[in-house]
């Protein structure tokens, strides 16, 4: 796998080595680190749209920590 950068656009793409070696003879992408990548498109956090229902995970008791309430 690589990691390529359109030069116009700047759109970034992961493709095989085999695809990768073809989109870079066109002379319009070229090579970047997969850190690049990693910081740009992978680990980026989506941002709750608004009107979307969003429940807040609430932690519950489990069954052996309700038995051990008990106890005491």
């Amino acid at each position: 796998m690589k990691t390529l950068r359109h030069k116009e656009a700047g759109n970034l793409k992961r493709r095989s080595d085999k695809e990768s070696a073809r989109m870079i003879l066109t002379g319009k992408w070229e090579y970047i680190p997969k850190s690049v990548w990693k910081k740009e498109v992978r680990d980026v956090k989506v941002m709750p749209q608004e009107g979307i229902n969003t429940k807040e995970k609430v932690n519950k008791p489990s069954k052996a920590q309700k038995r051990q309430a008990k106890k005491h």
